[in-house]
């Protein structure tokens, strides 16, 4: 017969103690509106059988691992090198700190350090967190958000086909119950980057620094800054206040400037609007004798 790892976990785990692994390689692929490690998770959750109240708990130590995910469109790898996992999971809900050196195939590779909590229970409450991911990372690769990009797609409208570029920074999510999102970025930097917006019309923005320090939420219709500092190379911006997430910045009809009239607080942005328009083209309408 064959024992698999899964099988191992939903031992009794006085019998096996810790699971300890090294050199494992591990594959997943990421599609519209899941993940396969989406699926594995809540496969490792299950019991035994329907009849069996007990769930499954586990401690699992993972070194000198290499993970390999994939964008089940386009085909497009990352993969995370050197890499060593700590997990937890306890009465259904999973715990752990991940480091390793993140890449794109054929791009560049940066550190990152995560920790992360989630908790799959639908009895949270409304102000409770369902899931906690901090992040620490070193000239970390954007195109990594592709990914992300390509699993919110069939929920989240505006989202850019393609990201690149590199970030170093800390940041802290959480995710209540509600299905708020709440993030404190902590002096991040992002260095080159490039967005590309497949629609309404085709078209790129670039920048070359940005910084952002503060906290974010979206809540309900609001998106949400609260002592958020933001510069980039066309703009400094301080924002104390909430915008509804029914205007984008990509919108046929939306733009920065109809953005900002639906503040609701307050907020301080001092803008180049040439260089604005060089890095962002197509966001505001500029003349073309702007400087």
């Amino acid at each position: 017969s064959v024992l698999t790892v899964l099988n191992l976990i939903r031992l009794d785990p006085a019998r096996i103690g810790e699971l300890s692994l090294r050199g494992v390689e591990l594959t997943g692929s990421v599609y519209r509106g899941g993940s396969s490690i989406e699926s594995d998770l809540a496969a490792l959750l299950k019991t035994e059988s329907d009849s069996s109240d007990e769930a499954t708990t586990a401690v699992i130590a993972i070194q000198d691992a290499r993970a390999m995910l994939v964008d089940a469109t386009t085909g497009k790898r990352w993969s995370l090198d050197q890499a060593n996992l700590d997990l937890r999971i306890t009465e259904g809900q999973i715990e752990g700190e991940i480091a390793g050196v993140a890449s794109e195939t054929g791009g560049s590779d940066g550190a990152i350090e995560s920790t992360f909590r989630v908790d799959p229970k639908e009895s949270i409450a409304a102000q409770d967190a369902k899931w906690t991911l901090s992040l620490h990372a070193e000239s970390f690769p954007l195109s990594v958000a592709d990914l992300m990009v390509r699993r919110l797609s069939e929920t989240v409208e505006g989202l850019p086909e393609h990201v690149a570029g590199d970030t170093t920074g800390q940041i802290a999510i959480r995710g209540n119950g509600d299905g708020s999102l709440h993030a404190k970025l902590d002096q991040v930097r992002v260095r080159n980057l490039q967005t590309v917006f497949a629609s309404p019309l085709p078209h790129r923005w670039s920048n070359s620094l940005a910084t952002f320090d503060g906290k974010i939420a979206v809540s309900g219709e609001w998106l949400v800054g609260q002592e958020m500092n933001v510069t980039t190379d066309f703009a400094s911006a301080n924002i104390d206040g909430a915008f509804p997430t029914s205007i984008s910045l990509t919108g046929a009809d939306d733009n920065v400037l109809s953005w900002l009239q639906t503040l609701q607080g307050k907020a301080r942005v001092d803008v180049d609007l040439a260089a604005l328009d060089r890095a962002l083209p197509g966001l505001i309408p500029v003349r073309d004798q702007a400087e």
